[in-house]
């Protein structure tokens, strides 16, 4: 039986997933937009795809058990339309962040379980990196010893949404309609990146900050109230105990320094690596440093750099693996919530100043 996909929204991330579908057996493509131009622009280079004005018209039709919605539309619409797509009877894969705060994303999976369906999130973009599965199994080999602290630090000075990238976005910057900043846009990358590595079953948030650094550039006429620079020190709880400090730190609009990495301290080792490669095209690469005789010694592993298709399969490729009942790198909804969680209690701890516990179902 051919893979159905219904695409709601028909802009640069939707015709991402429509690219991504090409490489799958017996796809039939589907897609909705109130933009006529938007839609001409995307059966321009998906000629045999379906086109709807209405996404309600779309989803009207007859559900197959297979078929598979794609919300790619702005965070404020996430909920809503991820919500039309359960009950009309289909799995539905939404792009980042899934909701604007964990109340709209609980009300997601509270309607993927009453349709009996799979929700599927696109933080998994960056997963099944080959540096990725060789941290999991250095950590999972014992060679770091007892690990005791770990840092994930992605610092950019100038990439935000809304103003340098993607200027003419300006609802990047309105919380009301992203939900959130640096963040928001990028930290759940980091937390689901960073969490399929560890396996953490519990964090504690102990510390939080966020802020919005000012700049030349900065829009005067539009809302603008998303922060670009934010970071927590949080205690990780892995499943088999271990307990180390995390420092984490991400920013896209900020004065100092550009720096990113992620590192484990163990007490007989430490690793290093970086994940996101295409931001200064750089290989991908892996460092472990040990002790020979009392000498420091790094060794460094190389691996091919990934490609934006690459990634922008991801989501697409790893949910219809789930939904076919192959394996798959999707997220289980357990997980899926626990790592959205970790971010709203960023937030939450940021505001209130009281640590935070987020514990894995």
């Amino acid at each position: 039986m051919a893979q159905r996909l219904f695409i709601i929204g028909a802009g640069v991330i939707a015709r991402a997933h429509a690219a991504a579908s090409r490489a799958l057996d017996d796809i039939v493509l589907f897609v909705a937009d109130p933009s006529a131009e938007a839609l001409e622009a995307f059966t321009a280079v998906n000629p045999d795809a379906t086109a709807f004005a209405d996404a309600d018209e779309m989803l009207s039709m007859a559900a197959e058990p297979d078929d598979i919605v794609v919300v790619a539309v702005p965070p404020w619409l996430h909920a809503p339309m991820t919500l039309k797509g359960f009950a009309s009877g289909r799995h539905v894969l939404c792009e980042k962040p899934l909701g604007r705060d964990l109340a709209e994303l609980d009300s997601m999976l509270e309607a993927a379980q009453r349709a009996g369906k799979h929700l599927g999130d696109c933080s998994v973009r960056f997963l099944g990196q080959p540096q990725l599965e060789r941290a999991r199994e250095i950590l999972r080999s014992g060679q770091l010893g007892k690990i005791y602290h770990g840092t994930l630090i992605n610092r950019r000075s100038r990439s935000r949404p809304g103003v340098e990238y993607q200027p003419s976005s300006k609802w990047f910057l309105h919380r009301e309609k992203s939900g959130g900043g640096a963040l928001l846009d990028w930290g759940v990358y980091d937390f689901t990146t960073l969490f399929d590595v560890i396996r953490p079953s519990k964090i504690e948030i102990l510390n939080a900050w966020i802020a919005a650094p000012s700049t030349a550039l900065d829009p005067q006429d539009v809302p603008f109230d998303v922060e670009s620079h934010a970071g927590a020190s949080m205690l990780v709880t892995l499943e088999d105990g271990t307990v180390f400090n995390l420092a984490y730190e991400r920013g896209n609009g900020l004065h100092g320094q550009e720096r990113d990495i992620m590192e484990l301290d163990g007490a007989t080792a430490s690793i290093a690596w970086n994940w996101v490669g295409f931001q200064h095209d750089r290989v991908m690469s892996l460092t472990t440093h040990t002790d020979t005789e009392g000498r420091a010694v790094a060794t460094t592993e190389r691996f091919e750099l990934g490609t934006a298709d690459a990634w922008n399969s991801m989501p697409l490729h790893s949910f219809v693996d789930l939904v076919q009942g192959r394996p798959s790198l999707a997220l289980s909804q357990h997980r899926l919530r626990f790592n959205f969680a970790c971010i709203a209690a960023l937030y939450e701890v940021a505001s209130t100043r009281q640590p935070k516990t987020i514990s894995l179902r």
